[in-house]
């Protein structure tokens, strides 16, 4: 099989590189640190939490398997943070979760409750952002402009040409490329 059409976690289950499990934890730890935050790990230890939830990806990966489904990688990993956050609570003798954190750590259980939807959008949105960043510097500022006028901001590219002063081959073409790009680099990531 081609390297370049494994995902990134295939490759870091096929052949475990360094290089992977790092783009891997770079892609999530902030992720992560922001949904430890929100069910109110103290700063003081949410950098060990996070690890705790890599290091668990990291031994469970070999036993992942991808079901299909698009997004079955985000539920397994909103699994994994919920059991560490709630193991996190029940070890600590310094903090005491309060009732609110018990109720949401039992909403974001449920695969079907409007917090679960919210780590799902807020996943994938910030792994479109990761990836948005990860292409920027392969592009001057006209054709990404053009991209994100047409891809993001829904502009018809006829009022982008205006606005940038190019032709609307021009705009379509610079949309065409990044793109591809983002393609290109979404195959080496995860699948959304």
């Amino acid at each position: 099989m081609n390297e370049t059409s494994l995902t990134l976690l295939d490759r870091i289950q096929s052949a475990g590189s360094d290089q992977d499990w790092h783009l891997l934890e770079e892609l999530y730890q902030p992720l992560l640190l922001a949904w430890a935050k929100r069910f109110q790990v103290q700063s003081d230890d949410v950098a060990d939490l996070i690890q705790d939830v890599l290091v668990t990806v990291l031994r469970e990966l070999p036993n992942f398997s991808h079901n299909g489904h698009a997004g079955a990688f985000r539920c397994w990993l909103r699994t994994i943070l919920l059991n560490r956050v709630r193991n996190h609570w029940w070890q600590s003798k310094r903090h005491l979760a309060g009732e609110a954190v018990h109720q949401e750590l039992q909403e974001l259980e449920d695969e079907k409750s409007a917090l679960s939807e919210l780590w799902a959008e807020e996943h994938d949105r910030y792994l479109l952002q990761q990836l948005l960043k990860s292409v920027r510097e392969d592009f001057s500022s006209q054709p990404w402009q053009a991209f994100l006028q047409t891809a993001v901001e829904n502009k018809s590219p006829q009022q982008v040409a205006e606005a940038l002063g190019i032709s609307t081959n021009t705009v379509m073409v610079a949309k065409s490329r990044v793109l591809s790009k983002l393609r290109e680099k979404a195959r080496g990531m995860l699948d959304l």
